[in-house]
């Protein structure tokens, strides 16, 4: 985006730890990089002398406060006005670059869209007072500059703007819309509300209080597998397309732990808490399940079944050949990256159908398995195939667990008895709207908006 000519002096403010300024530097004549952090410019430093770059001085910079000189032929600021306090800070900085600027002079900048900006945009749930659009807003209203190229994605704004005699200011330029072009980094696209968000996180967080929590249960995310077995799997589109529904509407994963905690206060959470729970630890969970997830800031409770583990589900084996289960390795790798387990006995069998000892043994076992290969207390169980009574529950507690997760549908409340769960059955056959109607949000219907 760069105009085709030579750019003599250049700057660039917010430069981290020099990625793009190791872009930057061979396409002008001097560079100057700027930081308010000391050590992100000896580490910028350290990254453009090992590639040979010599047109490159640094300076310790807030430019937020403080000038930024004249006389340069490019100003870039890329990825940090949002941290601006308000729209008028962000004003006096435009009037700011354009005084900067030489006679022919141009400001490049790339900044993402917030839904804190517009809410009915795909955008990042950073909760900063304005993204990418408002900055395009306020750099057009400003006399002395005029935009002369831009690119959207959808995410990101990037514009080029040119110094200009206010009283010949040309009408801007159009958006060049371009696709993303990348896949986003977990960590990233954790952060994306796409299409928009009817409330985000914090918003709802602001305005609601939950005094229950839909707990959700699935058991597989997969397009394959025995036709039998559909109604407890669902497809990878349409588990992504549940998050999206639940993240446009300021859903937030919760971990067992959160639950227990408020439910021993008998007090309410803050916005709309949600658990999602899988039972069986089929691999399509490490596979499928568990990217989609994180892609869209979720995480899960998985019950394993821990005499199987590395095996599959041969439970399931007279409806087809049965779907293998992760293994300790896989297991364990998750649960360094945020997700949580418990038990699913031992050998998947009907908990109220073995005598006492055989039922506490196991449930012992797998208990004790979990914690050695884990390293964390285990104290939740839910009992294969829903199969439970008062014995059960009586053994179970005896094993050391404290919450047993039951099948039978229901939005938990947060105050009563800590002991059973209720669990709400997403079966592979539910749609948007029939997912709305179990955690109890007809209010907000899915709309065109919510489909992948």
């Amino acid at each position: 985006m760069l105009p085709d000519r030579p750019i003599g002096r250049a700057i660039e403010l917010a430069c981290a730890e020099g990625m793009f300024t190791k872009l930057l530097a061979p396409k002008v004549g001097q560079l100057r990089a700027t930081d308010i952090s000391s050590i992100a410019l000896q580490r910028a430093e350290a990254r453009l002398n090992a590639s040979g770059l010599n047109n490159v001085d640094y300076a310790v910079l807030d430019f937020f406060n403080q000038p930024i000189g004249e006389n340069w032929d490019l100003v870039v600021s890329s990825e940090v006005l949002y941290y601006m306090t308000d729209e008028a800070q962000l004003e006096a900085y435009a009037s700011k670059v354009a005084e900067a600027l030489a006679p022919d002079g141009v400001f490049l900048h790339a900044h993402a869209f917030e839904v804190s900006d517009d809410a009915s945009h795909t955008g990042f749930d950073w909760d900063d007072p304005f993204g990418a659009d408002t900055m395009s807003r306020v750099f057009q209203a400003q006399p002395a500059l005029t935009r002369v190229d831009a690119v959207v994605t959808d995410l990101y704004r990037i514009e080029l703007y040119a110094r200009v005699d206010p009283g010949t200011k040309p009408p801007p330029v159009e958006d060049r819309i371009l696709p993303l072009g990348t896949d986003l980094e977990p960590w990233v696209a954790a952060m994306v509300v796409w299409n928009g968000a009817i409330h985000t996180r914090t918003s709802i967080a602001k305005q609601e209080r939950a005094f229950r929590v839909p707990v959700l249960m699935y058991h597989r995310i997969s397009d394959e597998g025995p036709d039998a077995l559909s109604e407890w799997r669902s497809t990878p589109h349409d588990f992504e397309q549940q998050l999206r529904y639940l993240r446009r509407r300021g859903y937030r994963s919760i971990h067992p732990d959160e639950l227990e905690n408020a439910n021993r206060r008998s007090s309410s959470m803050r916005g709309r808490p949600i658990l999602i729970t899988f039972d069986d630890a089929y691999s399509d969970f490490y596979d499928h399940a568990w990217p989609i997830l994180e892609r869209n800031g979720f995480s899960a409770h998985v019950f394993v079944v821990t005499g199987k583990v590395g095996q599959t589900a041969d439970w399931d084996a007279g409806h087809g050949s049965p779907a293998p289960l992760m293994s300790w390795e896989q297991i364990v790798d998750l649960q360094g990256r945020g997700a949580t387990f418990g038990s699913h006995l031992d050998l998947h069998r009907a908990a109220d159908q073995l005598p006492v000892r055989e039922l506490l043994r196991e449930a012992q076992h797998s208990r004790a398995i979990l914690e050695e290969r884990l390293g964390v207390p285990v104290t939740t169980v839910a009992p294969p195939f829903g199969a439970m009574n008062i014995r059960v529950e009586q053994v179970l507690q005896h094993a050391g667990y404290t919450r047993i997760f039951d099948a039978q549908g229901g939005i938990a409340p947060l105050w009563g008895s800590r002991w059973k769960v209720p669990r709400i059955d997403v079966a592979g056959y539910d749609d948007l709207d029939s997912l709305a109607a179990k955690i109890g949000f007809p209010a907000e219907p899915p709309g065109p908006e919510d489909h992948l």
